[in-house]
Formats: C-alpha cells, sequence, structure tokens
C-alpha cells in the first residue's frame, strides 16, 4: 500500500471512542507491513492509536537504526495526525526522555537546542546520508 493512501485510510477511519482492536487501531500497528515495500531496507516502522485507550492524535514513526531505535532519543520521522484527523504532518522529531533522566531538564533542554542546531547546519545533504 502506498504511503498516501495508507495515511488516508487511517484519517478516514480512526475513531477514539473505538476500541483499541478496531480496525484502524490494527492498520496502525501493522505499518510496518503495509509501508515495508516503499521505505529504505533497515528502517523501522511503528505505528500507534493509543497505549491501552485511543489517542486522539495517532501517529507513524520510521527508526533509522543508525541513528535510534526509540522515540526516547535520537532524531526520528513521525507523521503525525492532528485531533480530529483533518491533517497530518511529518516532523523531524527529537527523542528527549534519556536525555532529561540522565542530564535533568535544564541541561537536556541546552544540549537538545544544541544538536537541532548541528542538524541545521549540516542541512538537506545530512538527511540524505551526506557529509
Amino acid at each position: 500500500m502506498k504511503l498516501r493512501d495508507y495515511l488516508a485510510m487511517i484519517g478516514a477511519t480512526f475513531d477514539t471512542r473505538e476500541p483499541m482492536s478496531a480496525p484502524a487501531q490494527l492498520l496502525l500497528r501493522a505499518a510496518d507491513e503495509h509501508l515495508d515495500e516503499h521505505i529504505p531496507s533497515g528502517v523501522n516502522i511503528k505505528g500507534s492509536g493509543g497505549q491501552g485507550i485511543p489517542t486522539a492524535t495517532p501517529w507513524v514513526v520510521f527508526f533509522d537504526p543508525d541513528e535510534t531505535t526509540t522515540a526516547q532519543e535520537g532524531f526520528y520521522l513521525v507523521y503525525l495526525f492532528a485531533a480530529g484527523l483533518e491533517t497530518v504532518s511529518l516532523s523531524l522529531n527529537q527523542g528527549v526522555t534519556r536525555l532529561r533522566d540522565e542530564l535533568g531538564h535544564g541541561d537536556a533542554v541546552r544540549e537538545l537546542r544544541r544538536r537541532a542546531e548541528l542538524q541545521r547546519q549540516r542541512g538537506p545533504a545530512a538527511m540524505r546520508g551526506g557529509p
């Protein structure tokens, strides 16, 4: 299934009033199976519509294992649906949990800003595996 079709299907069928066993929830949890053929080899894909109870903002995340395998640290891409499901946004996110646990809130914020600035300086070539 193409990414566009997959995201459209989630947006059209996801309902926070339905249980975690609803078809849209199952579709999210099987994101890797539906999108694998269109994603570079080795990239890990995970979708979620909540943990135990449905969330208002389901998401699909892409982890490059050379960077991270968790949303708790490193950089990763995520498609995040807005509450109401009218829109979905692609963003480059930076995990904060492990850094905050190690450094405390203030130092973690400073380090995250430093890392974000390094990524901005590296530019788009860095996202394509360039220098």
